[in-house]
């Protein structure tokens, strides 16, 4: 047992060890409090770009039907956090009937081609919505942007000469 404890150079091997330890912890716990403050900072940038742009991020598992919605997509689509789902049906519960199949359509396609994919949708509430996403390549999990264009999609479609505003 002594010769565990053997000195080198003054000091034990155990309090080197320790020593070399605490060092790499302390370096390791200020890497960690680095990486959480960045990480902060871009969660409230992104959040302050989504609210300025009436926007909202979404991700969609399909295999587990896994629905995630950014606090603004909610804003977005007029309804209360508690009193959503979390499942794509969901999702359709919200679109005007008119579109359901449409954008059905447009995920499968996108889903299919693994493509980035971008429509315009009407909600049950009126608002319109255009929706941009993709699929992620080695999961097939969907993500992306929804954006309130209703003030713009209202006066396309009422241009009497059914050309965009300037």
């Amino acid at each position: 047992c002594a010769d565990r404890f053997a000195k080198h150079g003054g000091f034990s091997i155990v309090d080197s060890v320790e020593t070399s330890l605490t060092m790499a912890m302390d370096h390791i716990t200020a890497r960690i409090d680095a990486l959480e403050t960045q990480l902060r900072r871009e969660r409230l940038r992104l959040a302050f770009a989504l609210k300025q742009a009436e926007a909202g991020a979404w991700e969609w598992d399909p295999v587990g039907d896994k629905l995630w919605w950014s606090p603004q997509m909610f804003e977005l689509y007029g309804i209360d956090a508690n009193n959503f789902g979390g499942k794509y049906k969901d999702f359709e519960k919200l679109l005007d009937p008119a579109e359901v199949q449409r954008i059905r359509d447009a995920v499968t396609d996108a889903n299919s081609k693994r493509a980035i994919f971008r429509h315009v949708f009407r909600l049950r509430n009126g608002r319109s919505i255009l929706g941009i996403g993709r699929v992620e390549l080695h999961n097939g999990v969907m993500y992306g942007i929804n954006v309130d264009v209703t003030t713009e999609h209202d006066l396309y479609c009422h241009d009497p000469t059914n050309h965009r505003p300037q």
